[in-house]
């Protein structure tokens, strides 16, 4: 085969590559599930260095003498789930896994916020707080110490006004430190607090305050209505040391805290803009998905997607890929086109966010689908996506019907979500190859003509 012809099979197959590249990654999400049981509710979930997926439920029965509860750790070793009950009266764990892959479960039992460790074959149980905590989240630090953020409600009757402290515990070894952060309004006691750890085991924290809007509705003679709504504050300690700041408003919901390389904390949040209509007497609302993040001065944001009539926005979740890209998982929820719901994957490209819908995710019969059957997501250390959910009917994208709590894994590298600079770069490479060969060609074609022409005056 010629140069020219082999070069041009070269450009052709390029394109072909280029192509398949670009079809993979608008193609269907391919989902593994795995049933984990019925009878159980809750979940937090953990990926060893394995690939092994860990979790927490909440277990309940039917017995003679009633329902019975208890909380289970599960671990899922090749094809079958191995499980314990970690405290038979235990609810609403939150799970990590050390750099041993040791587990470790901060739970509440009544009033009693606990901690438990996996030593050998046995759990280690202690009690962090007695004082009836109502939201939680834990980190381990380079040393697998466990450090918590919760929160204590506390009613004061003479304001009639709900408060909650944030409190910081860290365990040192034999006793646990604890420290009152921040006392903020609440009206539902849960101000979902999150916590992480940077380099040198410095805690950085964000959390939930409520706020009231009052307005006058037309329709309730002139008594003012209450609009309620959440300040974002953010609280980090440098040597110990607490600084705490109100940082973003009008926000319903925000994910877990995520440092990058250099320890800048970001997250993403859900975004609540109302106004009010005087001629109806009410507020109109829609929300947003952002993205929030510290550029070592000031706070900025970024806003993902918006929210369309006849649809609903669904708590976040964000990672960074290996290169500090955030990616942000969210619900999106249609009414009318129920189809088009789906758990979408957003990754911010440099310019813009490209978005991807990953597939529905299964929900009661007769009831729309949304982030409640969601009870946790992980992105594993190659990037994957991993989930626990709820779900009694549907698949994921084709996957296997499981019912009950469900496990599910997404390989996002063979699902083709691919940067738009691969794809572009691709692209060029072989628009590149296609016009070399064309010039060889060309060449060719020349050198040919020539050729013939010496031949016919030779021949004359």
């Amino acid at each position: 085969m010629d140069s020219w012809a082999k070069t041009l099979s070269l450009g052709l197959f390029a394109l072909l590559f280029v192509s398949f590249v670009i079809s993979s990654a608008n193609g269907a999400a391919n989902w593994n599930t795995r049933r984990v049981g019925n009878g159980i509710t809750g979940g937090s979930l953990a990926i060893d260095s394995h690939g092994n997926p860990h979790l927490v439920d909440y277990n309940w029965s039917f017995g003679d003498d009633g329902i019975s509860y208890d909380m289970d750790y599960a671990v899922l070793m090749g094809t079958n789930w191995t499980t314990q009950i970690v405290d038979p009266l235990g609810g609403g764990g939150i799970l990590a896994l050390d750099s041993n892959n040791q587990p470790h479960i901060i739970y509440e039992v009544g009033n009693d916020l606990k901690y438990a460790v996996l030593s050998g074959e046995n759990w280690s149980i202690q009690t962090i707080d007695s004082s009836s905590s109502r939201s939680y989240s834990m980190a381990l630090d380079s040393n697998n110490n466990p450090h918590v953020v919760y929160s204590i409600s506390h009613y004061n009757y003479s304001t009639n006004k709900l408060t909650s402290d944030i409190r910081y515990a860290v365990f040192e070894g034999s006793k646990w430190n604890i420290q009152t952060i921040d006392s903020v309004n609440v009206t539902v006691g849960n101000t979902l607090p999150k916590i992480a750890l940077d380099s040198n085991n410095n805690p950085y924290i964000i959390y939930l305050e409520t706020v009231q809007y009052r307005y006058y509705n037309k329709n309730s003679s002139n008594n003012p209505s209450l609009r309620e709504n959440y300040n974002v504050k953010y609280a980090y300690a440098k040597d110990s040391i607490w600084s705490v700041q109100t940082m973003l408003s009008n926000c319903s919901g925000i994910s877990n805290l995520v440092l990058d390389s250099i320890g800048k904390p970001s997250f993403s949040y859900l975004h609540e803009n109302f106004a009010y209509l005087p001629d109806y007497g009410t507020l109109s609302t829609n929300y947003s998905v952002n993205y929030a993040y510290w550029n070592g001065y000031t706070w900025l944001t970024r806003t993902i997607a918006q929210q369309f009539i006849d649809s609903e926005l669904g708590d976040t979740y964000l990672s960074l890929d290996s290169k500090g890209v955030p990616q942000v998982f969210f619900y999106e929820k249609m009414y009318q086109e129920r189809t088009l719901s789906g758990l979408m994957f957003a990754q911010w490209t440099g310019s813009s966010w490209n978005i991807q819908n990953l597939g529905d995710i299964p929900s009661q019969p007769n009831y729309y689908v949304d982030t409640a059957s969601i009870t946790d997501f992980v992105v594993d250390g190659h990037g994957n996506l991993d989930l626990l959910y709820v779900g009694e009917v549907g698949t994921i994208h084709g996957a296997g019907i499981q019912g009950g709590l469900t496990y599910a894994n997404l390989k996002i590298s063979s699902y083709g979500l691919f940067s738009s600079e691969i794809i572009l770069a691709f692209a060029v490479i072989g628009v590149f190859v296609i016009l070399i060969s064309l010039l060889l060609y060309k060449k060719h074609r020349a050198t040919a003509n020539s050729n013939e022409s010496r031949k016919f005056d030779y021949i004359t």
